[in-house]
């Protein structure tokens, strides 16, 4: 593999939510119900601060079962209430970022009745290693985000 090709590494999940796309577009831009499931199971946000305009930033601090605190960060670049999101990933700390480098999300909420997908597209890994990590990650997240999906009306 050149390295070109390992730097446009992409995944893409893809889940269903019984939610409006508003609902769930909601979830994906406001720090506080992101606090409650933007990051994998069994990992918690204690601060996400989001500057929610094109060419603004977010900042999402996590806090590990064994007390690590990666911070992801990055610029939104399209915001298409409620239909789409695109923004920059990056890792603040090196020791994160060592397998992924700057990377781009792109969210679409796709409306099938009465039901909201979510399609994750996540691209330009540097290497195979933080694709799969981010795949489990966004995996994971995504069942978080059903759990506040069903709890609230």
């Amino acid at each position: 593999m050149t390295k070109t090709e390992q730097q446009n590494l992409t995944l893409t999940v893809r889940q269903r939510y019984p939610a409006t796309r508003e609902r769930v577009f909601d979830a994906w831009t406001n720090p506080e119900i992101m606090k409650q499931w933007f990051s994998p199971e069994g990992v918690t946000n204690p601060a996400i601060d989001v500057d929610l305009r094109v060419g603004g930033a977010y900042r999402v601090e996590m806090l590990t079962p064994d007390d690590r605190r990666p911070v992801a960060v990055g610029t939104y670049k399209e915001i298409t209430r409620p239909e789409r999101l695109v923004f920059t990933w990056a890792w603040e700390d090196e020791a994160d970022a060592v397998h992924t480098g700057q990377t781009r999300m792109t969210v679409e909420f796709v409306e099938h009745g009465k039901e909201t997908e979510v399609v994750v597209t996540h691209e330009g890994f540097a290497m195979e290693e933080g694709r799969k990590g981010h795949r489990e990650g966004w995996i994971s997240c995504l069942v978080c985000l059903a759990a506040i999906i069903h709890s609230s009306p």
